[in-house]
């Protein structure tokens, strides 16, 4: 995995920048559901930071989870519980 400028982040994900930024948190060890993590790098010393996001959370964002069946839950999670 590696990390990714904006404009190659929303190119890797195929929608817009925006769409990027809006899900975008700050850098922690632990993934964030549903968002992307990024840190501020520079390329020199005296260089601006700029953003850069990780690309395992812009693949994680695509990962449907797996349906799993009432009865694999137990009876406690059944819509309608036995009579």
């Amino acid at each position: 995995m590696s990390w990714m400028s904006g404009k190659e982040g929303a190119a890797y994900a195929g929608y817009s920048r925006d769409w990027l930024e809006k899900r975008a948190t700050p850098w922690s060890e632990i993934p964030v559901p549903y968002r992307v993590r990024y840190k501020w790098v520079r390329s020199a010393p005296d260089a601006k930071p700029v953003r850069r996001y990780w690309q395992a959370d812009i693949d994680a964002l695509f990962v449907v989870p797996k349906e799993q069946n009432l009865r694999e839950l137990g009876p406690r999670f059944r819509r309608n519980p036995p009579e």
